[in-house]
């Protein structure tokens, strides 16, 4: 990975559409409002974004964790910006703050993503390990 200038930042401009309101299936679909597990997605894919310049031929990353403080709501419709703001890179580890605005300048959320960047031998091997083992259980439902 090459150095990442301390301070980097990204940004991602998402519209709320209807398939990122709440619904939690057969319990309910109580607001259309931007859930939660959707903007855990938009925050670590603004976190890669501010990643990817910087990997080298090679090289992979995978999201490792996210934390995230869910503020307040936005609608069907409403356009939020995250901003991915680079806090620090500890090996081969990169973590970054990001920030959720809405249109009407309401903070959305907080987060905290971690980034581990790997070979992608690595992550190729990995998973090829990963489904011979699920492939390999009888018992696993398909």
């Amino acid at each position: 990975m090459l150095e990442i200038p301390q301070g980097s930042k990204a940004e991602l401009l998402v519209q709320v559409g209807p398939e990122m309101a709440v619904d939690f299936d057969e319990l309910s679909a109580p607001h259309p409002v931007y859930a939660s597990y959707w903007l855990s997605r938009h925050a670590e894919q603004v976190s890669l974004r501010l990643l990817l310049p910087y990997l080298e031929p090679g090289e992979s990353s995978m999201g490792v964790g996210i934390q995230i403080e869910h503020r307040a709501s936005a609608l069907v419709g409403m356009w939020v910006r995250l901003q991915a703001t680079l806090e620090q890179v500890l090996r081969n580890r990169v973590y970054a703050s990001v920030s959720a605005t809405s249109d009407l300048g309401d903070r959305i959320a907080d987060a905290h993503t971690v980034q581990a960047v790997l070979p992608q031998a690595s992550v190729d091997r990995r998973l090829a390990e990963l489904r011979e083992r699920y492939a390999a259980q009888p018992w696993v439902r398909r």
